[in-house]
């Protein structure tokens, strides 16, 4: 055996739990796995967890004292394990090794916690007017650059062969007005 189990290593004798016999099983067995674990978890008390008839679970956690959150409520679903998945139990204690098959997986999820109370109102407080007698003047800066004048539009494209025709009228920069 691993020495992590802290068990020893001699040759131990693997025992079959009361999920394996015919009559009925006397105990169950569960896994169940949480989306979040709260670090105010109080591991000290005791947690909720309730089954309906259609197999909606609900586990209710409770919180540290002081942290401001009574519980963390979890919800989700039941599913039926194979009789295949089982688990192994180490009594440390005994040295005893029971081999259980596990009835039903729970996989939960956080729920949000709705108020149902409404918020009281924030507390009344002295109301002081304050008038503002500075009066705000909008003004609009026009800017212009260069100098518009009245010519005549063309309608030739910039890079079109006809501007290198004769007959465009053809300004180079040296002709061109300062």
């Amino acid at each position: 055996m691993d020495n992590r189990l802290n068990i020893g290593s001699e040759v131990r004798e693997l025992k079959l739990g009361s999920t394996f016999s015919n009559a009925g099983p006397s105990n169950q067995f569960h896994t169940i796995k949480y989306d979040f674990k709260p670090a105010s978890v109080d591991v000290n008390k005791p947690a909720v967890l309730e089954i309906s008839a259609n197999k909606q679970v609900t586990v209710t956690v409770p919180h540290l004292d002081g942290s401001g959150v009574p519980n963390t409520v979890f919800k989700g679903n039941q599913r039926d394990y194979s009789r295949k998945d089982c688990v192994l139990i180490l009594n440390r204690t005994t040295g005893e090794i029971t081999l259980e098959q596990l009835n039903s997986s729970i996989v939960v999820k956080k729920t949000r916690i709705e108020n149902k109370a409404p918020n009281p109102p924030p507390p009344t407080l002295p109301t002081i007017k304050v008038e503002n007698n500075t009066a705000r003047q909008s003004s609009k800066t026009k800017i212009t650059t260069g100098v518009r004048k009245n010519a005549p539009i063309s309608f030739m494209p910039k890079h079109s062969p006809l501007q290198g025709s004769p007959s465009y009228p053809h300004r180079s920069p040296q002709s061109a007005p300062a």
